[in-house]
């Protein structure tokens, strides 16, 4: 709950909730981001590490202790479904049962699902577009339009083809 640290000042005025649908009887959704636990090279001790990874992902108690007090998206739809973790309402929601929303909709994320082949250059660009709009208060059409001038401008600068 990235929120929660960032903007205290706004507790009980957020809510979750699905993205609008191009076909609502298909609700599809993507993810963006994501964790890893990963042991590094120069570990002095990489068996101990592998086994604390792994048991902090697979352990219902120690997953459920990382979902609900870390704020890290659980590893396992046996945490997602779990009452303690999807019933939990959430104060800096306004109480709203926000882990049970998440669960809804990652289990529409689709197979498949990828990201643009320069998802990093488009994430930085919106942030010079529809980031400093939005900071700014300023006109977002034309933002959201800059920043697709910019996409498309940058994406058959490295060959790609751009349908329109």
């Amino acid at each position: 709950m990235f929120l929660q640290g960032t903007a205290k000042s706004t507790a009980g005025k957020w809510r979750a909730a699905p993205l609008p649908q191009w076909d609502p009887s298909k609700p599809a959704s993507g993810n963006y981001g994501g964790s890893t636990d990963a042991v590094l090279k120069s570990s002095e001790n990489p068996i101990a590490a592998a086994m604390l990874a792994r048991f902090v992902n697979t352990d219902d108690k120690a997953a459920l202790t990382l979902a609900n007090e870390q704020f890290l998206f659980p590893p396992s739809t046996k945490t997602l479904k779990n009452p303690a973790f999807a019933d939990a309402a959430a104060s800096f929601y306004g109480g709203q049962k926000v882990n049970k929303e998440f669960t809804d909709i990652a289990s529409t994320v689709q197979e498949g699902f990828q990201f643009l082949p320069f998802n990093d250059y488009a994430a930085s660009s919106y942030d010079k577009t529809m980031g400093k709009a939005i900071g700014d208060r300023g006109d977002l059409n034309a933002a959201l339009s800059a920043w697709q001038d910019d996409l498309v401008q940058y994406a058959k600068g490295q060959g790609f083809t751009v349908a329109s």
